[in-house]
């Protein structure tokens, strides 16, 4: 469960960058 978690945290990281 928690990897799942870290991996949705990564994602959201990934996403926040491109938009930045």
């Amino acid at each position: 469960m928690q990897i799942s978690l870290e991996k949705s945290v990564m994602q959201h990281v990934k996403i926040a960058a491109t938009m930045l």
